[in-house]
Formats: C-alpha cells, sequence, structure tokens
C-alpha cells in the first residue's frame, strides 16, 4: 500500500494505517529530533517524548491534511516535529524552570545526603503514571473533535480562540466543543479506572 493510500485510509478513521505511516518516518524522525535538541537541555527532553507528542498533534490535525504527491506528509510531519521541538525547548529553557544547563554529573556535585529527600514518594509517582495512562487511554476513546479539541488546548496550550481558527469553527462553538470535551474525558477516565 503507498503512503497516499495509507494517509487517505487514517483520514477515513483507520488506526492502523495512521500507526503505520507514523512508525514509517519513527526512526529518521526520532535521529533529527535527536539531532536538535541542545547539548544543555538532553537531560531534560528525549526525541521519544517529542516523537510522542507529534504523533498525537499528528493525528489531531489528520484531517486538515491535504497530500499533495511524494515527500508531502514526511514535510508535514517534520513541520509538527520542529513546532513540538521548539516549544520543548522553550518549556525548559525559556522559563522560570532550571534549565539543562545546571544539571551537574554524578562526582561533579556536593553530597547531597545532608538535603530533604522530594517531596514525592514512589506510590505517588506510580499513581502520576498510572493517571497519565488512563488519560491516554480515554483520549483514545473520544471522537475526533474531542480529541482534536482537547489536544489543541491542552497539549498545544492554544487559546479557544486560535483552537477555533485551527479547526475551522467559531468561537462559541469551540467553547462548548471544549467543554463537552473536557466532561466526557473526565468520564472516560473514570470509566477506565472502574474497569
Amino acid at each position: 500500500m503507498d503512503e497516499a493510500e495509507l494517509v487517505q485510509r487514517a483520514q477515513d478513521g483507520d488506526e492502523q494505517s495512521f500507526a503505520q505511516l507514523i512508525e514509517s518516518y519513527r526512526t529518521r524522525l526520532l535521529a533529527f529530533l535527536t539531532g536538535r535538541i541542545p547539548r544543555t537541555l538532553k537531560r531534560k527532553i528525549t526525541a521519544e517524548d517529542v516523537f510522542q507528542e507529534v504523533s498525537v498533534t499528528a493525528h489531531a490535525r489528520l484531517a486538515s491534511f491535504e497530500y499533495r504527491g511524494d515527500g508531502a506528509f514526511r514535510a508535514w510531519l517534520w513541520q509538527i516535529a520542529q513546532l513540538k521541538l521548539r516549544e520543548a525547548v522553550r518549556r525548559f529553557a525559556g522559563t522560570a524552570k532550571r534549565g539543562g544547563a545546571a544539571e551537574i554529573s554524578r562526582g561533579g556535585r556536593r553530597d547531597t545526603g545532608l538535603f530533604e529527600a522530594p517531596q514525592g514518594t514512589p506510590s505517588e509517582y506510580a499513581m502520576a503514571g498510572e493517571l497519565e495512562e488512563r488519560v491516554h487511554q480515554a483520549l483514545g476513546r473520544l471522537s475526533d473533535d474531542y480529541r482534536a479539541v482537547l489536544t489543541l488546548v491542552r497539549i498545544e496550550q492554544q487559546s479557544l480562540r486560535e483552537a477555533a481558527v485551527a479547526m475551522d469553527k467559531s468561537y462559541e462553538a469551540t467553547k462548548k466543543l471544549y467543554g463537552r470535551a473536557v466532561a466526557a474525558l473526565a468520564h472516560e477516565i473514570t470509566r477506565g479506572a472502574d474497569a
């Protein structure tokens, strides 16, 4: 099956075709991302994390992608990758958070035995991981519109007005859609926890 057919099937809702498309670029995209993560942030940002964000964004925006021949999907995917990498770099280097440059390798730091332990316990971290997995699974069970608006607003941190433009909807319609999507996500998360 050629790429044009895979794209068409994925746009028609075939999740396996979408997964096949993304996986066909995985190795090259990871190499691309790895080579562009600033050395000082390699402890904070992994190519795999950015790749996951690229996959979620590509899935959410797939309906608006227009296949224009060989290389079109790859170029579109690489644009998303560059955007997601810039966002990750900004998140860790351009905010008040401690940048990766402050990291000191073992042996190069002072004795930390006298410092207070982190506030989170192993069980709290485990529970947070389980919740993250439930959220990811719940997102997958939502309709395309719900998943798209949640991705734009919560993952890409766009405003509702920006999301409305991206989804080609009115601001009011997007606001209502977002409210319904949040409620549906909460229901799916709860349903997943009860299963």
